[in-house]
């Protein structure tokens, strides 16, 4: 099947589907979506044409890996796994932000414009709040499954 997602892969366990509205033009948000956004995040580009609604799936780590290893673990094209722009992200984070994990961190796939694929990666303060940075999708650093992890993937 075509847009088949598995339940569960060698890294990942599914928790949940959820709708992500369209994203307009210029998206106003109800309020600051994050109390911090490092300057690697605020350099993307956040303009563009308006974007249709697109389902996300989310889902908890289950085994240590890398960035590749774990993205990859869906076994889809990277391409297809990552968001188109960075407001889809906060839209899902405004709307959805139940589903990020309490205590640390959640993931998003992103590509700069020459397409490298870039993790968006959101962690929950202990003040409440919320801080956004951007990794390199090639780090080597292993991110231990204990933590439990979120990774969120648009559905196509």
């Amino acid at each position: 099947m075509k847009n088949y997602f598995p339940d569960t892969t060698s890294h990942l366990s599914f928790l949940a589907c959820v709708l992500i509205p369209s994203v307009q033009t210029m998206h106003r948000f109800s309020s600051k979506v994050f109390d911090y956004e490092s300057s690697s995040f605020q350099k993307w580009n956040t303009s563009g044409p308006p974007i249709g609604e697109v389902r996300a799936l989310v889902y908890e780590q289950t085994k240590d890996g890398t960035f590749k290893e774990i993205f990859e673990s869906l076994g889809k094209d990277l391409h297809l796994l990552r968001f188109e722009r960075v407001e889809q992200i906060k839209v899902f984070v405004e709307k959805h932000r139940a589903l990020l994990h309490p205590q640390w961190y959640t993931h998003f796939l992103v590509e700069d414009e020459e397409g490298k694929p870039h993790v968006v990666q959101i962690q929950s303060t202990s003040s409440g709040g919320l801080s956004v940075q951007v990794h390199a999708f090639s780090s080597p650093f292993m991110w231990r499954a204990f933590s439990g992890y979120r990774f969120v993937v648009p559905y196509r």
